[in-house]
């Protein structure tokens, strides 16, 4: 049996009673809290729960829809359980004639069928051959090399895990199949492998967009109660090896950290029925260059434009009214761009801050456009003041001038470290990896329950210092919190 080990997770200083060998081996279901008490529901008995052994292997992201919140990925998925039933099962064998035995125009392979009693790992079969309506021979030992194919058992008589991904949109690729690896008194271990190449919903966190961190994510559950069967994610580092969306890249050293996780079940659960599920997790970064290339550089050179109205003439109000309104035009065809291609969120991005703040910039030319041209219209000067007036003009407009070469060259000094860090963006997402509360009186941290992690924290009993009204913080871990 494949080697197993539960990929490291920041643990509560009271691990898991109930757990053996990665199992939870009881829990109680339809619990809840009544006057600052908690009751227990009925015990569920977990210790027969099949095993089911979990590898999810991301092979290629083909594309990222911001517009629709997509995206499209080419993945691995295999699965391997023991199942204690499976074992001296009917099949057909194509076994080898042997050399001598053969007669002219005898084909060299001959079907049979039979009983196998025990498959060994190298393939060998210990098979009881059938010899009439109801008669079968003594059972023999056949190599590997003696026979061609042997038919698998008919797997729809025996246990599959049957799952569900939550947020699948679509999906192309081959059925599945499943593999007899061996069998034995203890029953038959078996591997199924299945493609995928599907399209999952995500919602985007784009508060940082174009500079923004994306977590991409696989919901899968199990469709059956955990004490029929139980995930459990298989050792490895796992890392995509091709990305085919060139605006996007993949953060590497998070990746082997973890891409496939399962959340501890509850032991005692608020539902009438608990399910195992299982995340498959995609850090994204956005490369951004297209937006820097093709949008902001653009915005920034427009307002630059805007800023050659001081050129013109205080007289000239309307010849620099109207430049403004041109250059301001460009802008808000260039804030359409972006509102085409990403979607609609209630708050701003840091893209859409950026053009405000360029708007309100040819705003406050076109304020002190107007102040001079209302001062030069309805008042009446001595021959030094219009001079004076114009050297004003000549002053706001070098100013404005630095002020926009300015903000922009710190922001073009600081563009590449407005990214959130992983632990905001698993805040934000409320990615429940390990999520914990932590009580604010005795500092005391544990487990969140899976049932309610994506509620907000109440105050509850703290199960360290006793607290009946504890003020408890929920925290979202990232693989690499410590």
């Amino acid at each position: 049996m494949a080697k197993v080990k539960v990929q490291d997770v920041p643990m509560p200083r009271r691990p898991p009673g109930y757990y053996e060998e990665v199992i939870l081996k009881k829990y109680w279901r339809n619990c809840k809290v009544v006057d600052g008490k908690e009751i227990c529901g009925e015990e569920v008995d977990c210790s027969n729960a099949i095993k089911v052994l979990l590898d999810i292997n991301p092979h290629e992201l083909k594309r990222v829809d911001d517009n629709s919140e997509r995206f499209e990925l080419v993945f691995i998925m295999k699965m391997y359980w023991l199942d204690p039933l499976l074992h001296s099962f009917p099949t057909k064998l194509i076994r080898r004639r042997p050399e001598p035995q053969l007669k002219p125009f005898e084909p060299p392979l001959q079907e049979v069928e039979g009983i196998v009693r025990r498959k060994y790992k190298n393939g060998d079969l210990l098979f009881v051959e059938k010899e009439g309506d109801a008669r079968y021979k003594k059972a023999v030992l056949i190599k590997k090399d003696d026979y061609v194919k042997m038919e698998e058992p008919a797997w729809d008589h025996y246990f599959f895990p049957n799952y569900t991904f939550l947020n699948l949109v679509s999906t192309d690729g081959d059925a599945g199949c499943a593999k007899l690896q061996w069998c034995g008194e203890e029953g038959g271990f078996v591997e199924y492998a299945r493609r995928y190449d599907a399209v999952f919903q995500e919602t985007l966190e784009l508060r940082r967009f174009p500079m923004d961190r994306q977590l991409c994510r696989i919901k899968l559950t199990a469709e059956a109660d955990i004490q029929t069967f139980q995930f459990v994610v298989l050792e490895g580092e796992k890392q995509i090896s091709q990305v085919s969306h060139d605006e996007w890249r993949v953060e590497n050293h998070m990746q082997k950290k973890c891409t496939t996780y399962i959340r501890y079940a509850d032991e005692k659960f608020p539902y009438p029925v608990q399910r195992s599920s299982v995340k498959t997790v995609l850090h994204l970064q956005r490369k951004g260059d297209y937006y820097f290339h093709n949008v902001l550089i653009n915005i920034f050179l427009v307002n630059v434009i805007a800023l050659f109205s001081f050129a013109v003439p205080v007289s000239d109000t309307g010849d620099r009214l109207s430049l403004l309104s041109t250059t301001l035009v460009a802008v808000t065809a260039y804030q359409t761009v972006i509102n085409q291609s990403i979607p609609r969120k209630a708050y701003l991005t840091a893209c859409d801050k950026y053009v405000i703040f360029a708007v309100i910039f040819q705003v406050l030319i076109g304020i002190e456009t107007t102040i001079v041209a209302f001062i030069f219209q309805y008042h009446d000067w001595d021959e030094e003041m219009p001079a004076r007036i114009r050297l004003i003009d000549s002053i706001v407009g070098m100013a404005l001038g630095t002020l926009w070469i300015v903000s922009n060259g710190a922001i073009l000094l600081f563009f590449h470290t407005l990214r959130d860090s992983w632990k905001a963006v698993y805040e934000m997402n409320e990615e429940p990896f390990a999520p914990m509360l932590k009580c604010l009186k005795c500092r005391e941290k544990w487990h969140c329950k899976q049932a309610t992690h994506s509620e907000e924290p109440q105050r509850q009993v703290c199960p360290f210092c006793g607290e009946q009204s504890a003020q408890l913080r929920k925290h979202y871990y990232t693989p690499s919190s410590k």
